[in-house]
């Protein structure tokens, strides 16, 4: 993609849901191509998708724990986990021996998703891309629950480096873009 750099045009990244996953897989960027397939055999992906308290208190911890600090309110992750109770959102996760690693929140209507938050801890050098993992397994799961379009980001040139990571990520995953004028 070749962006602009104005303040008042974001674009907004999408994942074509209705083409097939290997059509998916295939407009992958290159270098992801490799890193959505679980070769780890101690590593369990997992979807949250119902009720589970403890599930989600881990996901808060492991997302406390990888920014450093609390980022957001008390109210804001109940209203999220409640979303998952509404079936209107699914948490995919990872386990790593057991024990969480990684999560991803997806949150969606009967045609489209977004993804809400991600939080990842890398247990150790060998294992680098649970982002990858969680994105192509949700992407797989709204597939399977006949969603048509997942929103995985956007872009705004008014960003940190934080945000310009995040940014590359998304775009990889990204089949279509569209430009959103913000006045």
């Amino acid at each position: 993609f070749k962006f602009s750099t104005s303040n008042f045009i974001t674009y907004d990244l999408f994942v074509d849901l209705k083409k097939n996953i290997k059509f998916i897989k295939n407009n992958l960027r290159k270098s992801y191509k490799s890193l959505v397939i679980n070769k780890h055999k101690n590593l369990d992906i997992l979807i949250l998708d119902s009720d589970n308290k403890k599930i989600w208190n881990e996901y808060k911890k492991i997302h406390f724990i990888s920014a450093g600090r609390k980022t957001r309110s008390d109210k804001s992750w109940d209203m999220q986990y409640n979303e998952i109770k509404k079936k209107n959102a699914f948490l995919v996760y990872i386990l790593y021996k057991k024990k969480f690693i990684s999560g991803a929140l997806i949150n969606f209507t009967k045609d489209e998703s977004y993804y809400s938050s991600g939080t990842y801890l890398y247990p150790n050098k060998i294992i680098n891309n649970l982002g990858h993992l969680t994105q192509f397994r949700a992407i797989e799961e709204l597939q399977k629950r006949g969603i048509k379009m997942h929103k995985i980001g956007f872009i705004n040139y008014n960003r940190d480096e934080k945000r310009k990571t995040i940014d590359d990520f998304q775009i990889g995953f990204s089949t279509n873009y569209l430009e959103r004028f913000n006045f």
